[in-house]
């Protein structure tokens, strides 16, 4: 059985923190990055705050267990009303003020 993946939309500050903190607490857990500025991304990947860097916003989210929104609440909305259709009912979606 696969890890539960979590999908953290917006590398800044806000996401990187989180993801390096999912990646040092030892979970078991997949950890999916995006972020729209591929520099910002990298370097999310570079700090290992993330396991991988996914580009498509929609592959990104594809089998997420929960997705982190850590965006600016204009960018929450905006991303939300793109993915309203393919996230599952099952997933959990956080919105944090990135």
């Amino acid at each position: 059985m696969a890890n539960p993946r979590i999908t953290i939309i917006g590398l800044g500050l806000t996401g990187a923190s989180l993801g390096l903190a999912l990646m040092q607490s030892g979970s078991a857990l997949e950890i999916v990055g995006h972020d729209k500025e591929p520099t910002t991304a990298q370097e999310a990947r570079k700090r290992n705050a993330v396991h991988r860097i996914e580009w498509n916003l929609y592959k990104a989210c594809e089998g997420a267990s929960m997705i982190v929104l850590a965006v600016p609440l204009n960018a929450a909305a905006e991303t939300l009303e793109l993915l309203r259709e393919d996230i599952p009912p099952t997933t959990m979606v956080l919105a944090l003020n990135g």
